[in-house]
């Protein structure tokens, strides 16, 4: 499910398109491209079905702002219930907007709290351990969720900043070392986040990605100023670490412009809820 209004077109034939479902009253977004994996769980969440109110109305599962703590954790455990994850199992990232990549085992699992257990200046993890959850949290930076089939996964936070530095190129490497990964045998998903319709950004950002070679993700809109293409920033990182482009997936759908599905962080104005990406090896 993609949104026509804003798709843009990408050379390689990459797949694109994921499908919006419901489980046990949870409406999340599920990539096609782990469909026929019987051992990975994985899913995007969306803002729809759970308790919190106000601004963060309702599967908010952020804890930056003024929820309600017992909220944010019944969300969790309505999210991940509905999908038969246990969300005490759940590593939690601290998401400094770094590039640096973690190996994270049971002993870092969140136990049921929030905040209090994180892997710190850390925006991407990765595991071989069945049972874990890795975790993205965003609120229009992208979330990207990777599987080994030989058994390892990886889920990635690429704001801005992590993008320009490579964070999931990094991930691919932090695998190759600790797992033994071969990148052309990665699966990839790329999950909703802001769109080139809606990120508009100053001189001084757009300078630095032409800086860093991202020429082609350096967009105008309607307005005569820039804005960058964090998909296709994503989907090249990935290619150039090895991955074929067939086993990629994005989603194709704007965080901003979809405010009935999703919190944004952008549209408005930071007062407002998150949406995570989980993956676990089951």
């Amino acid at each position: 499910m993609t949104d026509k209004r804003m798709q843009p077109i990408y050379n390689h034939k990459i797949n694109i398109g994921m499908s919006l479902v419901e489980k046990g009253g949870i409406l999340a977004y599920i990539s096609p491209g782990f469909k026929k994996y019987p051992n990975i769980n994985h899913f995007f969440s969306t803002r729809k079905s759970g308790v919190s109110s106000g601004a963060y109305e309702s599967l908010n599962l952020s804890w930056r702002r003024n929820d309600l703590i017992e909220n944010i954790k019944t969300n969790y455990s309505l999210a991940c219930g509905a999908f038969g994850m246990d969300w005490g199992e759940i590593v939690f990232a601290e998401q400094t907007h770094s590039d640096h990549v973690s190996y994270v085992t049971f002993d870092d699992r969140n136990k049921y709290e929030l905040n209090k257990r994180l892997v710190s200046d850390t925006d991407a993890l990765i595991t071989d351990q069945k049972g874990l959850i890795l975790t993205a949290r965003t609120a229009d930076c992208v979330p990207i969720l990777i599987y080994d089939p030989r058994g390892a996964i990886a889920a990635v936070h690429s704001g801005w900043k992590g993008t320009l530095n490579n964070i999931s190129g990094k991930t691919i490497a932090a695998m190759k070392v600790r797992f033994g990964s071969e990148p052309s045998k990665l699966i990839a998903a790329i999950g909703p986040s802001i769109g080139p319709c809606c990120f508009e950004v100053g001189n001084d950002v757009a300078a630095k990605f032409a800086e860093n070679g991202y020429h082609n993700a350096i967009k105008e809109n309607e307005d005569k100023n820039p804005s960058i293409d964090l998909w296709s920033c994503c989907i090249e990182q990935l290619l150039e670490s090895g991955l074929m482009p067939e086993t990629i997936t994005l989603a194709g759908v704007c965080t901003s412009c979809r405010g009935d599905l999703f919190f944004s962080h952008r549209r408005d104005k930071g007062n407002t809820g998150g949406m995570a990406a989980f993956i676990q090896l089951i």
